[in-house]
């Protein structure tokens, strides 16, 4: 999981994050996050994200560079958590992996996982920062997402600070969008 972190956020984004001994680890992994894991059937990670409440530190109130990101009053509530570090394999190149459908997919049951998640533990928003592209992902697995501020440049492309419901809408919209394509069942998630 740091691995699949450091090639997402460092290698490919470009972001400035602690990478020591190839892993993207930082201070926040020490506060007793959720962490969900998606693995294939070759039992290759395909994707992950990490989970903590609101209430306590996030990277919206610490890092200075996230701040320019939300406009108003931050997130603080015991039911209001950050979703940070989503990160998906990207496909092969050859394509025979399922290429952006397993993608597709994996984004898909990443996503299932956390609003399951908040379902069964009282949660009822996620919010979190990501680059345009991957807000554009989000909508189209079916996630209605507002923004709490406009987009500011963070490492190689503009990002955005936003949030979503946990909600059974939400959820179905995912299931429908996200988990009817033929890549859906060859993967599992674990929270």
């Amino acid at each position: 999981m740091f691995r699949l972190r450091r090639e997402v956020f460092a290698d490919r984004h470009g972001w400035s994050v602690n990478v020591r001994g190839g892993l993207e680890r930082d201070p926040y992994d020490l506060m007793a996050p959720v962490y969900g894991l998606c693995v294939g059937p070759e039992g290759r990670l395909e994707g992950c994200w990490r989970l903590l409440p609101s209430s306590g530190p996030t990277l919206f109130k610490d890092v200075p560079v996230f701040r320019p990101l939300v406009e108003g009053a931050l997130p603080d509530a015991t039911t209001v958590w950050e979703a940070t570090r989503f990160a998906i394999r990207m496909p092969d190149p050859d394509g025979r992996d399922g290429g952006l459908g397993r993608v597709h997919t994996v984004t898909g049951l990443l996503l299932e996982a956390m609003l399951e998640l908040g379902l069964d533990h009282g949660i009822t928003q996620m919010v979190a920062i990501c680059e345009l592209p991957f807000e554009r992902l989000l909508r189209r697995c079916g996630l209605e997402t507002h923004r709490l501020g406009q987009p500011v440049a963070i490492g190689n492309a503009p990002a955005v600070a936003g949030y979503f419901d946990a909600s059974e809408a939400n959820l179905a919209r995912v299931r429908q969008r996200c988990l009817t394509h033929p890549h859906a069942d060859t993967a599992t998630v674990a929270a």
